[in-house]
């Protein structure tokens, strides 16, 4: 999301440092900016990163790229988001896990998210 706050920019620097040199020369990191292909909610969703092992996928849509083979999808919670990126925001991107053969974390109604927070 553009416009975010400082906190949040450090937070995904740290992220992107880590997942990039722990992951190096066997994955590819991408920013909030890259589409992710959403089948339960064309065209596409926008999330903080993804990383993708092995052959990037990619389709076409309206000059753009789609990823479509995500192995990881992370976002940084704020107030202001949280509730959307825990109920119908993680469930589209949970659904578009099954393309790549990940199996999905499927909540149980009405329980808590069972998500690891960075603390």
């Amino acid at each position: 999301m553009s416009g975010g706050t400082l906190s949040h920019e450090r937070i995904m620097g740290n992220s992107f440092a880590l997942f990039r040199s722990h992951l190096r020369g066997t994955c590819e990191t991408f920013a909030s900016d890259m589409q992710i292909k959403v089948p339960s909610a064309p065209p596409y969703r926008y999330a903080d990163g993804s990383v993708v092992c092995g052959k990037v996928e990619v389709e076409r849509f309206n000059g753009n790229d789609l990823l479509v083979n995500p192995l990881l999808i992370f976002e940084v919670l704020s107030p202001s988001t949280e509730a959307y990126d825990r109920g119908r925001q993680v469930h589209l991107l949970q659904v578009n896990t099954e393309l790549s053969g990940v199996p999905a974390h499927r909540p149980t109604p009405g329980a808590h998210h069972p998500l690891r927070e960075a603390s």
